[in-house]
């Protein structure tokens, strides 16, 4: 499994390298239009959203992850924060990706940007998630994980990692 991480790890820093959150919604900015916000209260949290990348988000931070504001991101910018929380799983083991709307498959309109390379690394990590929790004996997880494979996602074989 330690090789499995480590190759999705290599293939999200490749599939997402050039992905950047430029005309899209900051995740300050989605706390803001939760409640109902000014155009001046969105500008004032854009700019609370300094980091350089995904990566960086990713590795240093600040990011508030543990909310659940992904109903409020538009395609450009669920395909960043996605790429920043996969890396973030992957190397920390601290989940900060929207489970619930993986489960609705590819489709769904938050992953409309996402090209079938970065489709094939998601659904890679997803049969990671899945047979970790396999491993674990995690049922309901690994239910979870089957079922959000199956929305879809299952159709786009692992990508060639070279």
């Amino acid at each position: 499994m330690e090789a499995r991480r480590q190759e999705l790890i290599a293939l999200v820093l490749q599939a997402f390298k050039d992905v950047t959150r430029e005309g899209g919604v900051s995740w300050s900015q989605t706390f803001v239009m939760d409640d109902y916000g000014s155009d001046a209260e969105l500008a004032q949290a854009a700019a609370r959203d300094r980091e350089l990348d995904w990566i960086e988000l990713s590795r240093q931070g600040p990011w508030n992850y543990e909310y659940a504001m992904w109903g409020f991101l538009d395609a450009i910018s669920a395909r960043y924060y996605l790429a920043a929380s996969l890396l973030l799983d992957l190397e920390t083991g601290r989940s900060a990706h929207p489970d619930l709307l993986l489960t609705y498959g590819p489709q769904k309109e938050s992953w409309s940007l996402l090209d079938d390379h970065q489709r094939a690394v998601v659904a890679m990590y997803m049969r990671w998630k899945r047979d970790i929790a396999g491993l674990e004996q995690s049922r309901m997880e690994h239910r979870n994980w089957t079922r959000a494979l199956q929305a879809g996602w299952d159709q786009y074989p692992p990508p060639d990692s070279k």
